[in-house]
């Protein structure tokens, strides 16, 4: 009988688990990523926006709740799934707040200007 050599049954399962254990790793890392990447699209909408309100300023001497007027007239890029909101209840003529989320975040971020920063509110 000739000597015969392969793996073993053990061997093959200590494989397939390890295997498993790694895909289980890299599949929440990959999810984490994502998340990061629609919050990071997200804050690009509000300093997009920021942008806007500050060219519209200059323009009208006040800021705007009308967000058409910053697309068409002012280049304001909503990316895609996100959602701006401009508060009408504190945007006038000295001041605005603008708020922005992703369709798939749950994260919602806001700016109060001028000068402000950008931070997450929820």
């Amino acid at each position: 009988m000739k000597d015969q050599r392969g793996f073993t049954l053990v061997e093959l399962i200590t494989v397939v688990a390890i295997l498993g254990v790694l895909a289980t790793i890299a599949i929440a890392n990959f999810s984490s990523y994502k998340g990061n990447a629609h919050d990071a699209s997200a804050k690009s909408t509000l300093h997009n926006a920021i942008l806007a309100q500050e060219a519209y300023y200059v323009d009208e001497n006040s800021y705007t709740t009308d967000q058409s007027i910053l697309e068409s007239n002012y280049a304001l890029k909503v990316s895609e799934g996100v959602t701006l909101t401009i508060d009408p209840d504190h945007t006038n003529v000295d001041e605005y707040r603008m708020t922005a989320t992703h369709s798939s975040s749950q994260s919602v971020y806001r700016i109060d200007g001028p000068g402000g920063t950008i931070e997450k509110i929820q």
